[in-house]
C-alpha cells in the first residue's frame, strides 16, 4: 500500500503594503545634506503610511527626525554666520 501525502490547504499570503517612495525619498535626501526636502517629504508621506495605503513609517519617521535635526543645524549656522 502506498501512502498518500497529506492533503494542503492553499493558503493566502498575507498583504504587505508597498513601501512608501516618498518616506524612502525623505530620509534619502535628510541623509544627503538635504534636510528641508527630507522634511517635507517625510510629513507627506505620513498620511499614506498611517491609512495603512502604505508602509515604511519607522522609515518616514526616521527622515523627519533626521531632517528636523539637519533644519535646525543650518538655521543656527546661518543665524552663527549673520552675526559676523
Amino acid at each position: 500500500m502506498t501512502s498518500r501525502p497529506p492533503d494542503y490547504a492553499y493558503q493566502h499570503r498575507p498583504y504587505v503594503p508597498p513601501t512608501s517612495g516618498l518616506a524612502v525619498t525623505s530620509l534619502v535626501l535628510s541623509l544627503l545634506g538635504f534636510s528641508i526636502f527630507g522634511l517635507i517629504f517625510g510629513a507627506v508621506a505620513l498620511p499614506d503610511i498611517n491609512t495603512g495605503l502604505k508602509s515604511g513609517k519607522g522609515i518616514a519617521m526616521a527622515g523627519l527626525i533626521i531632517g528636523i535635526i539637519g533644519s535646525a543645524g543650518w538655521l543656527l549656522l546661518w543665524i552663527a554666520a549673520s552675526k559676523v
